[in-house]
This record gives structure tokens, C-alpha cells and sequence, in this order.
């Protein structure tokens, strides 16, 4: 569908939108506050989180689901922590919740918050298994690190959706009609930016850590090479992992350009592959807590 001179000047004024977005939810502000802070204390954290019910409520449901085989109920945020998740993925965890929750996509039918989310925590997860075995001359990947920018790195299809609801339909709906386009591509006909730039754009606005916004712009470029250029790559390898993991599990997904460039050895990436292969129900299972509590 082509959209005439006049409706593409309404969308246009209304991406303006993204430029009066609210600040960051002040739990969120909190959160950001404490994840810079290394030596915050568990108590902290837990009490932040709990500011926030719709937070802790997924924090606690994610903590004591199968995937965790906890034999106890998790009831606090707390023991979330200190038995189950440890506080950097639940600092990582609550960030992304309370970030994600200043936007409502939920006036865009076609947008699924539960195929947005998978896709998050399955590409959160494959980053943090791979992120310690990347070799490269720049400065080793922090799994924790690539942990928050594998749930971020679709920020900017939220903040599309939230802005633009009756556009992004559109565009959902012409990316299942027609498979061979990107989504970025069809972003781009309808909107004149895509989710890349936009979700840039608001995690420079709020201040998210710099790699995040990094990862975010570039991690579809193959051949990015600027600052934090592994973390995007891996982030781009592991999310085009994900999404193929979702269409078929039992195809194992090669790019031996991105493998080798980030230096993983193959006896690693058959490990992790073998092992997220056993567990993609019990991640999927992780999806529909995350999102039942949201």
C-alpha cells in the first residue's frame, strides 16, 4: 500500500512525537542509576524494583520458572537474586521491564509483545553464552554487558509501534504478506525512518548505557567496525540466530563470516548451539512468564 503526499505529512508530524516522548520512567532512572554502580547492595536494588509491582511481579515469576528448577517458590525480589538470578541479570532484567514500559503498543494489533519478548530473552541468552568466548583485538565482551543489549536491541520497534500504531500495522501486516522485504525496508516506505534509528534515538535521550545505543544503530551492519563493534555484531549474529530459531529450532543457524570475525571457536558455538536446542522450551516457557506478568 503507497500512502499519498498528505498522510505521509501526518505520519511525519506524528514521528515527531518520538522528540516529546516522557523521560524515563523514574523507576527506570533508579535502575540506570544502580546498574553504573558496582558496588550497589543487593537491598538496593530489590527495593527499587519493588517500586514498581508490574516489575517484580515478572522478576519473582521469571525467577521461579522451570527454566530456573527451583525446588522453593521465589517470594521476594530479593531471593530472586540471591538464590536464582544473580543481581546482574535482575539489574539488566528490571532495567529493560521498566524501560519497555513507557511505551503502549497495544493500539497495533499486529504487533505480538510475546514475539517481541521471545525474541529478547532468546537473544539476550545466546549473547551471554557467547559473549565470554569472543576474541578479538578490541576490548573483551562483558556477558552481562551483552546480556541488557540482546533485551534492548529491538527498543526502537516499541517506540515505532507506540508512536505510530495504525502505520506499524500496516507495515507488520505488509512483512507477512510479502517475506522477502525486512521490516527496516517497509519501516522506511511507510515512515522514512526505521526502528535502527529510532531506537537510537530514544536510548541517547535517556541516557542508556552508550553501548546500548551502539548495539541498537548498528547491529544489522555486517561490516560495522566502529566502537563497540563485537558487541553489535554478536548482537546481529545472535538475534538473525533467534529468529530462525523460532521459524525452524532444528535448523542450526551459520554465518561463518560473523563467527570467525568475532573469533568463537566452533567447538563453542556446537556447545552452546546443542544446549539451547535442548532448552527452547523451557525458554519460550521463560517468554510466557515474562509477558503473563506484563
Amino acid at each position: 500500500m503507497r500512502i499519498t503526499r498528505e498522510r505521509y505529512h501526518a505520519i511525519t508530524v506524528k514521528l515527531r512525537k518520538l522528540q516529546e516522548l516522557p523521560p524515563l520512567p523514574q523507576t527506570a532512572q533508579r535502575l540506570l542509576a544502580l546498574f553504573g554502580d558496582e558496588d550497589c547492595e543487593i537491598e538496593d536494588v530489590a527495593r527499587t524494583i519493588e517500586e514498581c509491582p508490574a516489575v517484580t511481579a515478572r522478576v519473582i515469576g521469571l525467577a521461579g520458572s522451570a527454566y530456573f528448577a527451583q525446588t522453593q517458590p521465589v517470594r521476594s525480589v530479593e531471593e530472586a537474586i540471591i538464590r536464582v538470578l544473580g543481581l546482574q541479570t535482575v539489574k539488566s532484567l528490571s532495567l529493560s521491564m521498566a524501560v519497555s514500559d513507557a511505551f503502549d503498543p497495544s493500539h497495533c494489533p499486529a504487533f505480538s509483545t510475546e514475539r517481541f519478548w521471545g525474541s529478547a530473552l532468546f537473544t539476550a541468552n545466546l549473547c551471554r553464552l557467547l559473549a565470554g568466548a569472543v576474541r578479538t583485538d578490541e576490548e573483551p565482551v562483558s556477558p552481562e554487558g551483552a546480556y541488557l543489549c540482546g533485551l534492548l536491541h529491538n527498543l526502537g520497534v516499541l517506540a515505532l509501534t507506540h508512536v505510530a500504531p495504525h502505520e506499524m500495522q500496516t507495515i507488520f501486516t505488509t512483512t507477512l504478506e510479502e517475506p522477502e522485504r525486512t521490516l527496516a525496508d517497509v519501516e522506511n516506505e511507510h515512515l522514512g525512518l526505521d526502528h535502527y534509528r529510532a531506537g537510537a534515538w530514544v536510548s541517547s535521550r535517556w541516557h542508556l548505557p552508550p553501548e546500548v545505543t551502539t548495539v541498537i544503530e548498528h547491529y544489522r551492519e555486517y561490516n560495522y567496525r566502529g566502537r563497540n563493534w563485537p558487541l553489535a555484531l554478536l548482537v546481529g549474529f545472535t538475534s538473525r540466530w533467534t529468529q530462525q530459531l523460532l521459524l525452524d529450532p532444528e535448523r542450526l543457524w551459520h554465518e561463518p563470516d560473523a563467527i570467525e570475525a568475532l573469533g568463537i571457536p566452533h567447538g563453542h558455538m556446537e556447545k552452546v548451539a546443542a544446549q539451547t536446542h535442548q532448552r527452547i522450551s523451557e525458554i519460550a516457557e521463560l517468554t510466557q512468564v515474562f509477558v503473563g506478568g506484563h
